[in-house]
């Protein structure tokens, strides 16, 4: 899928492959490999007895998959055909020495793995399990004639998803003995219907020697049950020369090219959060396995990450690492307080990117992933295509990127104080949980100023309005022509700038307004995320309706315009009982809500305001 492998990209997929019965037909030899329910978290036999997680099978075995392996009768032109569907924690592993023989040979292999089952099916499970493995040992002498596998080889695997979703799943082999510290591990999308792969035997023996015994593991990468799984061929295969269509020059890689689409893509959305990987990426070495001391920080990486944060870009980590070591390390460095909401953890990365971009409250889109591992990367670019995904290798030309073309103002470099100081806050609130949320707000003594739209402020509220999406009202981005006529404005039509701070700190410029006097019309109005359902907007419109009701009005009037990311705009309007009467303009879809000025905005009394306009 991702890395460049021999004469073709890894894995090929069905696209690149002929129709499943002319690539099985293509099969000159091929193992059979002696696939098993496991689990990827507990240690038998000691599992039966202490994971809650336990739910017994009539043959006792634990419910690692719904019906266990169920094993259709094979055919002499087909693999020995598992159907199966993964629970919580279900793994699918195959051990001992893979080696090719004939079909004819293939099919007698599974003959005697049907019998063997059979055989034991009767005994304890700890009998069970270790008459399966002398069984495996005396099979793969049976097998020595067998060839082994070379590097134009591939490992095949033709399956059928019942869901109507893709479901993601990791492919992984390393040594089934000794370190498992070097290993192939590879990302796979099984679409809805059947989809074939093709892994190069070749990039696989870069890392695992495929002469000794092996561990082969497949497992789905989302938590919970799987819908069914039918696999009609799953395992290591040679194909007739010239089956797979591949040019003789390598593939490139889809990540590797990104670095330069970014590059030259300076008028394209703007990154607000990079998301770093840490070994061999922030710094050189592996944490796990060489220790703190032997660790050396990347300068180059370091220097792109105090400038982002000079710019404003917030920073974050996704990490496989044991999180108190990883954290300590960063401590260590000093590198600890420029990430937000670090993730560090053994689940996949994209998972950590979106608890990230959770937690921050933005939208993936505007996320950057530096990682040096081409599986880690494209397993985020395949759960999250709108991530943008960088090799490490482009850390020396990172800041000069495009997406990271930004106005750089007070801010912006203050931003991630701004996100430390909320961090106070929510733990504050916490330390309330009984007491009711106003009241936590009114001890948070929010001031709110207003005034006029001036040159300096007209770098930030540009920002705003280019960069503001879930709180943007009119769903509109202001041009900077239509800002500057709004600059020291004496007309009807006037810029309003909002800024705030409570006793943790100071926000800074959060929000901005157009809004026509005469006919008392909020014509835009956007307001950052960081004072969300803080009832900041709840006083700015009270305000507004005292300014209307001195000029002698009976209403203010507030433009809406939905659009796909502005919801929590319209929810905003709901909390302030102004979202429940919209006149609908001619303009489809558009709404002009009208809020008399006699109305009281709920809880407007909470954040305090201080008015120069």
């Amino acid at each position: 899928m991702i890395s460049t492998v021999g004469s073709f990209a890894t894995p090929l997929t069905t696209r690149d492959l002929p129709r499943a019965d002319d690539l099985l037909a293509q099969v000159e030899r091929r193992s059979v490999l002696a696939w098993g329910e496991h689990c990827t978290e507990c240690l038998w036999p000691s599992c039966y007895a202490d994971c809650s997680l336990y739910t017994p099978r009539e043959d006792l075995l634990c419910r690692r998959f719904t019906n266990g392996i169920e094993w259709p009768e094979a055919s002499t032109r087909a693999t020995r055909s598992m159907r199966l569907q993964f629970r919580r924690l279900g793994k699918l592993e195959a051990a001992g020495t893979v080696r090719l023989g004939t079909w004819r040979a293939a099919v007698a292999k599974q003959r005697r793995n049907r019998l063997a089952e059979q055989a034991v099916a009767h005994l304890p499970l700890n009998l069970r399990h270790r008459s399966r493995q002398t069984f495996e040992a005396i099979d793969s002498r049976l097998s020595g004639a067998a060839e082994a596998v070379v590097p134009s080889d591939v490992f095949l695997m033709i399956v059928t998803n019942a869901a109507a979703t893709p479901l993601r799943c990791t492919l992984t082999v390393k040594p089934r003995r000794g370190s498992h510290t070097k290993l192939f591990q590879t990302g796979l999308i099984l679409p809805p219907g059947e989809s074939r792969h093709a892994i190069s035997a070749g990039e696989i023996m870069r890392f695992v020697d495929l002469a000794d015994e092996v561990l082969v593991q497949f497992e789905p990468d989302a938590e919970g049950t799987a819908a069914p799984l039918d696999f009609a061929f799953m395992d290591f295969a040679r194909l007739a020369a010239g089956t797979l269509k591949a040019e003789p020059a390598p593939v490139a890689s889809p990540i590797a090219s990104l670095a330069a689409a970014a590059a030259a893509t300076a008028g394209t959305a703007k990154a607000k959060c990079v998301v770093w990987d840490l070994d061999n990426t922030v710094w050189r070495g592996t944490l796990i396995e060489d220790g703190l001391e032997a660790l050396k920080l990347d300068p180059l990486a370091v220097a792109a990450i105090v400038e982002l944060d000079r710019r404003g870009i917030l920073q974050s980590v996704a990490s496989k690492n044991n999180r108190d070591e990883a954290v300590a390390a960063l401590t260590h460095f000093g590198l600890s307080g420029y990430f937000l909401f670090p993730q560090i953890s053994w689940d996949p990365k994209s998972v950590a990117l979106a608890d990230i971009a959770k937690s921050l409250n933005i939208g993936i889109d505007t996320f950057v992933f530096v990682d040096d591992q081409p599986f880690e990367r494209a397993e985020v670019q395949a759960a999250l295509p709108a991530v943008t995904v960088l090799d490490a290798a482009d850390i020396p030309d990172l800041t000069t990127m495009g997406c990271f073309d930004v106005p750089v103002t007070d801010e912006s470099r203050r931003r991630r104080r701004m996100y430390q100081e909320e961090q106070q806050r929510v733990v504050a609130h916490a330390g309330h949980a009984t007491e009711d949320f106003y009241d936590f707000l009114r001890d948070c003594m929010i001031t709110l100023n207003v005034r006029r739209l001036d040159r300096s402020s007209f770098v930030r509220v540009q920002e705003l309005a280019q960069r503001t999406n879930q709180l943007n009202y009119s769903g509109r981005r202001l041009s900077d022509s239509e800002l500057n006529d709004l600059v020291d404005s004496d007309g009807p039509l006037v810029g309003l700038v909002l800024s705030a701070s409570d006793r943790f700190g100071d926000y800074g410029i959060i929000g901005f307004a157009v809004v026509d006097q005469n006919s008392w019309t909020v014509r835009d109005f956007f307001m950052s995320c960081r004072v969300q359902r803080k009832t900041v907007e709840h006083a700015f419109f009270a305000l507004l309706q005292k300014r209307a009701a001195a000029a002698g009005a009976d209403t203010v009037h507030v433009t809406y315009q939905p659009t796909k990311r502005n919801m929590p705009a319209r929810q905003a309007l709901q909390e302030m009982n102004l979202a429940t009467a919209p006149v609908l303009t001619e303009a489809e879809g558009l709404s002009d809500y009208l809020i008399s000025v006699a109305v009281r905005i709920p809880h407007a009394d909470i954040v305090s305001v201080v008015a120069l306009w």
